[in-house]
């Protein structure tokens, strides 16, 4: 499934916050996931409430803001551009403190069981992850599988930022659930077996198990994308049987 942002609704959620649902749960081949792209500007706040029954990640496409744990917190986290967040349960508001435009991708997903004690918010930020490459790609692991695991994540496998050298691939392949989210350059990306032209600002979903693949078209630029998979953690980690 491919939806380019321009062409989803932009709905007012609060003063200084555009919604834009850019996959309905419902539409998720799960019933599970759900993505909404929110613009905050310098005035906006977007409380997200506590829910015990999903599971949330973000990712900051641009600008500066706050994650605090109420609108009255003295406390807070401080969020960049190319910032991910896990936050199991939910329960914190994100505000824009920069000059300009900040946008955010927030995903979150139905989860099976009740969230660890332990389970704690999780943050990383593009420049401190460490990188692993191939001819022509390039992956930024967030938070690897093994990371979830210890994080207590029921739902969420892991999130990469990766990059694609002009001219380059990711061949058809198949993995769990998947959200992809274009964030710079442009190329093509084939899901269900649709091959469609993508650019910054295109969510694809790729149901579980199903052929995918990412081609950089460009013959000057890098294509980068986010990546989030999706997997019940007992499937993840189901013991191996003879």
């Amino acid at each position: 499934m491919h939806v380019y942002l321009e062409e989803v609704d932009v709905q007012e959620r609060a003063e200084g916050v555009q919604e834009r649902v850019l996959l309905p749960r419902e539409r998720s081949a799960s019933g599970m996931v759900e993505v909404r792209h929110y613009c905050l500007s310098p005035v906006g706040e977007l409380e997200v409430p506590v829910d015990p029954t999903l599971e949330y990640v973000f990712y900051v496409i641009q600008g500066r803001g706050l994650m605090q744990g109420s609108r009255t917190a003295t406390r807070g986290r401080i969020l960049y551009t190319d910032t991910a967040v896990w936050a199991p349960k939910g329960g914190f508001v994100l505000s824009n403190s920069g000059e300009g435009e900040m946008r955010v991708l927030l995903i979150s997903t139905k989860v099976r069981g009740t969230h660890y004690e332990f389970a704690r918010t999780r943050m990383n930020h593009l420049q401190r992850v460490e990188p692993w490459f191939l001819a022509g790609y390039v992956a930024r692991p967030f938070f690897k599988e093994e990371d979830m695991a210890v994080a207590g994540s029921l739902r969420c496998h892991g999130l990469d930022v990766e990059t694609l050298a002009p001219g380059y691939e990711a061949s058809p392949h198949k993995d769990p659930e998947e959200v992809l989210y274009v964030l710079r350059g442009e190329g093509e990306i084939l899901s269900e077996g649709v091959r469609k032209s993508v650019k910054p600002g295109t969510l694809v979903y790729t149901p579980p198990g199903t052929l995918h693949g990412i081609w950089n078209t460009s013959r000057v630029d890098e294509m980068q994308y986010l990546v989030i998979e999706f997997q019940d953690v007992k499937d993840r980690f189901a013991p191996i049987l003879p």
